[in-house]
């Protein structure tokens, strides 16, 4: 059994990583600039955007 709070942070880790690794592709096939710092600044708000999410509206408990 694993904590509510760890399912949390996995689930928002994993949808983190495919949007990241998705968007990397993305810029990599248009061969934007500066990949690397654009993704890594993305990566942080959409882990903080997901977990957010995750904790304040999706765990609420059903009645």
């Amino acid at each position: 059994m694993t904590s509510p709070i760890v399912k949390i942070l996995l689930r928002s880790l994993v949808a983190t990583l495919i949007f990241v690794v998705l968007y990397g592709i993305y810029m990599a096939i248009g061969r934007q600039p500066g990949i690397a710092g654009t993704l890594a600044v993305l990566a942080a708000f959409s882990f903080a955007a997901n977990l957010m999410v995750e904790r304040v509206f999706l765990s609420r408990p059903r009645a």
